[in-house]
């Protein structure tokens, strides 16, 4: 069965994640409540109908969080209206299965560098491979898409998780791509977490 739903964990979430109330008027009804040891969470439903939501990552700039869909759609959900906007469809995702449209996740300090980067799989002739890729965020919409590493693939075990480290790395957990030799293989990037710096070159 297809994953189609976001959901936030704990209501508090809704408030504290922008760490401003008033900025907070899209407040959908829990659904229903979970108890775990001595906490208790809220399970609320706040975006129906979507393709297999993979990742998502919250933008303080705009209140709202940005997902992918493994099809190959990026979108924002605004937390103070709740209205969905895509704001691109990456028309070469390869989706088959566990393949498409996977990890991504935005800079830390979008103010300055206001960065998303998204990792997915492509597929050309009969060969598969992962992307990584970096997209200015502006406005409504996507732009200066970049390619900043491309890696070999599989039908399977792609990956892939992107994020930024403490000191402002970028780490990107590639899939070993169904080989029982490549994590152990330091030639081969697949089955690694690889560090990069955010404008995808590998200077220390």
């Amino acid at each position: 069965m297809k994953i189609k739903y976001l959901f936030f964990g704990l209501s508090l979430l809704l408030t504290s994640c922008s760490g401003n109330k008033s900025r907070t008027a899209f407040k959908p009804e829990v659904d229903e409540f979970l108890k775990l040891d001595t906490s208790i969470l809220s399970i609320t439903v706040i975006a129906d109908s979507l393709e297999v939501p993979w990742d998502i990552d919250y933008h303080g700039g705009t209140n709202s969080l940005i997902y992918t869909e493994i099809g190959g759609r990026i979108s924002r959900l605004d937390l103070s209206t709740g209205e969905k906007k895509q704001l691109l469809k990456i028309e070469s995702v390869y989706q088959r299965r566990t393949l498409g449209l996977l990890g991504m996740c935005l800079h830390p300090d979008m103010q300055a560098f206001p960065y998303l980067y998204a990792t997915y799989t492509v597929k050309r002739k009969d060969s598969i491979y992962s992307r990584l890729e970096r997209f200015t965020y502006k406005g409504d919409t996507l732009i200066n898409r970049k390619l900043l590493l491309e890696i070999p693939g599989n039908t399977g075990h792609n990956g892939s998780r992107v994020s930024f480290s403490k000191s402002g790395k970028l780490l990107w957990a590639t899939g070993d791509a169904h080989s029982q030799t490549f994590a152990q293989d330091s030639t081969s990037l697949n089955g690694k977490i690889l560090r990069l710096n955010f404008d995808g070159s590998i200077r220390l």
